[in-house]
């Protein structure tokens, strides 16, 4: 699943306190839950994605960013997947932006052969930052974008169409720094097909439904400050190449939240030094005390995050269309 200075520039072109070489590194977590609805009764599995991720601006339209540490799995009834993930740290993707922050991704790294059961990588960034309007911020400007893609890794074939609705509700204040607040409301429709359980079997994964959520922004540089959203996706499992077809129900359920993490020397961002991680540590949001479950420690670092970023009166405003970018 479920996209240096941030992507957000793009709404200002370029900015003229920014540097071209100041990274940025966001901390995202995730945390899923897939329920199908099998003859024998409900197949329930969780997945997690912790994450902390570097991004560079190097010219008003490119970007590069790296996985600094990295955590993901998938949890079933009787076992759970979480395969090692220092092969996946601080290998570039290198990535192209438009006028309107929309990232596509022209190269992404080769990940290791034990990630294809627990997720796709390669699309960290098809909705990772807010696409923007094409114009500043105002309170009570809204707009609209859609985003379709079709991606194929090994022999999955992934066919998938964003639609998003976006408005300036308030600002407010966060670490000294005017921010302003944008609501988003986007429906997703995701059509996986591949090899089945079988030789001769296709499976065909098919997922409809929405997320809300909002973004915090930066007025003077637009850089994300941080981001969070829920969704329910629902839909259907398919078994095609069996003497009979298999459909059983599935759901999808979801939460997703990142924060802006303190600035770091760049010059040591891939170092290894001071400030970076040596590969073998784990985000700091993973850290729990002796006892608490994996997924509790999960929860308790999204709820934090959240609240560590959560404007204080701030200003919404009575939106009645002015500012309008559709």
């Amino acid at each position: 699943m479920m996209t240096g200075e941030s992507v957000l520039l793009a709404l200002l072109i370029q900015s003229a306190t920014a540097s071209a070489t100041d990274t940025l590194v966001y901390r995202e977590v995730i945390d899923g839950r897939v329920e199908v609805a099998a003859p024998q009764g409900p197949l329930v599995m969780e997945t997690f994605h912790e994450a902390e991720i570097a991004y560079v601006r190097l010219t008003p339209d490119s970007a590069h960013a790296w996985y600094e540490a990295l955590e993901l799995g998938v949890a079933g009834p009787q076992s759970e997947l979480r395969p090692p993930t220092e092969g996946a740290l601080r290998k570039e993707f290198i990535l192209r932006l438009d006028e309107q922050g929309r990232v596509e991704t022209l190269a992404a790294p080769v990940f290791p052969e034990s990630f294809k059961d627990v997720s796709d990588l390669t699309r960290q960034f098809y909705d990772f930052f807010m696409p923007g309007p094409g114009k500043p911020l105002t309170l009570g400007l809204s707009w609209t974008d859609s985003f379709m893609a079709v991606d194929t890794v090994g022999d999955r074939v992934t066919d998938y169409q964003k639609r998003g609705r976006y408005r300036v509700v308030g600002d407010s204040v966060v670490g000294g720094q005017p921010v302003w607040i944008v609501s988003a409301d986007l429906d997703h429709e995701i059509r996986t097909e591949g090899p089945g359980p079988q030789p001769g079997v296709t499976a065909i994964s098919i997922l409809e439904g929405s997320d809300a959520g909002e973004f915090i922004i930066r007025k003077d540089r637009g850089d994300m400050v941080a981001r969070r959203r829920t969704g329910i996706l629902s839909g259907e499992l398919r078994y095609e190449g069996l003497p009979q077809t298999v459909v059983l129900p599935q759901t999808l359920e979801y939460t997703n939240s990142i924060e802006l993490l303190p600035r770091r020397d760049p010059d040591r961002d891939r170092s290894g030094g001071a400030g970076a991680h040596d590969g073998r540590s784990a985000p700091r949001s993973l850290a729990r005390g002796a006892g608490q479950t994996a997924a509790a420690a999960r929860r308790e670092a999204r709820a934090a995050t959240w609240t560590r970023y959560t404007p204080a009166d701030s200003r919404e405003h009575d939106a009645r269309g002015e500012g309008r970018a559709e």
